[in-house]
Parts: structure tokens; sequence; C-alpha cells
């Protein structure tokens, strides 16, 4: 699985800054929507895989220091 991270900070005055990141979980799934996304699930069909989960994640963050 391959991360990413996208940071920039801003200084407002001496004291106070202002960070803003953007995280991306397992990427190279923005490549192929096909990858990824796989989990066995215990059931009546034991050993399936079934597609329940996105191939990649976007987490958004803001930060205020002073």
């Amino acid at each position: 699985m391959w991360n990413m991270s996208i940071a920039k900070s801003i200084s407002i005055d001496k004291k106070q800054k202002l960070n803003f990141r953007a995280d991306i979980f397992n990427v190279l799934n923005l490549l192929n929507h096909e990858w990824g996304g796989y989990r066995s699930v215990i059931n009546t069909n034991a050993g399936t895989l079934f597609k329940n989960t996105v191939p990649y994640t976007i987490q958004l963050g803001v930060r205020y220091n002073f």
C-alpha cells in the first residue's frame, strides 16, 4: 500500500501559523479503481471475496498554531 501526503504552512505573523494537509491512502488505486478493496468475509460463502471498501481514502486537515 502506498500513501502520499501534501502539506503547506502559511505564517500569519511571528507566532501564528496555519497548516493545511492532504493525505491520500492507497494512492496507487487512483490509477486503477479495480485494485484493492477486497477482504475475506466469513459467511455461508466462506472464502468468497467481496468488494466492500473504497479503493482509496482522502483526508484533509487544517491546523492553527499560536
